[in-house]
């Protein structure tokens, strides 16, 4: 880290703890919670009262923190399922009910499509490409039926609306009402 430089660590609570860093580029505060780095908070070098800004600033932030620290815990433990069973013969027999699935999806709501990959995708479950392909992702099937329904509903909109405008979320909304709890469910995974 060229610009870092470590200033403190401190002690969040019982579990965690918050490097803090030293960057003559920034202006203002910036925190930022990985897995691999866990809690950072990067401070402005030429600050007056850092011990005692930071402390403030930590004290004000820790509910939030404390919350996404919990949502990545649960995102890694939801992943672990995702990884599970892509076995050559899942991805067989979930190419096959993924593709029914659309099918049945885009007969029922009107929707025409040209083709459709089924793909080991690591960061997206679907996609839609201006040539009215779809590509969706095999683990699909791993999900709960109704979230499954909704991302593949998602991907088919975007052959009427191949942006995320009020229409395109409109349009949604038609086929899918509860779209966002379903959006919702899906922030507690991460696909990689």
């Amino acid at each position: 880290m060229p610009n870092l430089k470590l200033y403190a660590k401190v002690k969040l609570d019982s579990e965690n703890s918050c490097f803090v860093y030293e960057s003559r580029a920034a202006r203002s505060f910036r925190i930022s919670i990985s897995p691999d780095r866990g809690v950072r908070l990067i401070i402005p070098r030429l600050l007056f009262n850092k011990d005692k800004t930071m402390l403030k600033i930590l004290r004000e932030k820790l509910p939030w923190i404390k919350k996404q620290i919990e949502r990545q815990k649960t995102a890694q433990k939801n992943n672990l399922a995702l990884k599970k069973n892509l076995t050559p013969q899942f991805k067989k027999e979930a190419k096959k009910k993924i593709i029914a699935r659309v099918n049945e999806l885009a007969r029922a709501n009107g929707f025409n499509f040209n083709k459709i990959y089924i793909r080991d995708q690591k960061t997206r479950w679907g996609s839609c490409s201006h040539k009215k392909n779809l590509s969706l992702n095999v683990r699909l099937p791993l999900l709960p039926p109704e979230i499954a329904d909704y991302i593949i509903i998602h991907e088919l909109t975007h052959l009427k609306h191949q942006n995320h405008s009020k229409r395109f979320w409109a349009e949604v909304a038609r086929y899918c009402p509860n779209y966002l709890n379903f959006k919702k469910y899906l922030r507690k995974y991460t696909i990689m």
